[in-house]
Formats: C-alpha cells, sequence, structure tokens
C-alpha cells in the first residue's frame, strides 16, 4: 500500500508492506504507521485505512476530531475511491 500525504506544509509518500495502517500520535500500546504528533487534534489512534480483497477503506477509530472524506465526517468505514481526500487533524 502507497500513501501520499501531507503534513506541515511538506507531502510525503510511504509504502506499508501490510494490508492495514493506522495513523495517530505515538502512544504507549501502538505506533502508528504514520505519525501525526504533535498535532494535538490528531488521536493517539486515529483512524486506520485497510484493503480487503483488493478495496481500500478508512475506518475513524472513535477519535475526538473526526476524520474527513472529501470534507464529510465519517461515521462508519468508507471505501476509498481514487482522488479521495482525507483529512485527519489540523
Amino acid at each position: 500500500m502507497r500513501i501520499t500525504y501531507n503534513y506541515q506544509g511538506a507531502e510525503q509518500t510511504d509504502a506499508f508492506d501490510k494490508e492495514e495502517i493506522i495513523i495517530g500520535r505515538p502512544n504507549p500500546f501502538i505506533k502508528p504507521d504514520i505519525s501525526l504528533a504533535p498535532d494535538v487534534t490528531v488521536s493517539r489512534t486515529h483512524a486506520r485505512i485497510y484493503e480487503r480483497d483488493g478495496r481500500f477503506w478508512i475506518e475513524d477509530l472513535a477519535s475526538k476530531y473526526g476524520t474527513l472524506v472529501n470534507g464529510v465526517k465519517q461515521e462508519v468505514k468508507r471505501q476509498l475511491n481514487p482522488g479521495d481526500q482525507i483529512r485527519i487533524g489540523e
């Protein structure tokens, strides 16, 4: 799985050799695959992106401020499509 994201004004692309990644801030129990620290509007385990049967999904993990896809707050898991814009935190 390859993810391109913007954080603190810089674009970055990371490749992951796994079916699921966690986005959040470091905590004693789970190290996020994509850390958005020190943004305190990002929960420690904020969201996950995962692949099932060739489709990619995003799921908010009960974060305090939510996960937006194309400007819409997600209440349940959602399939991602090419070009979708995800916003987490600031």
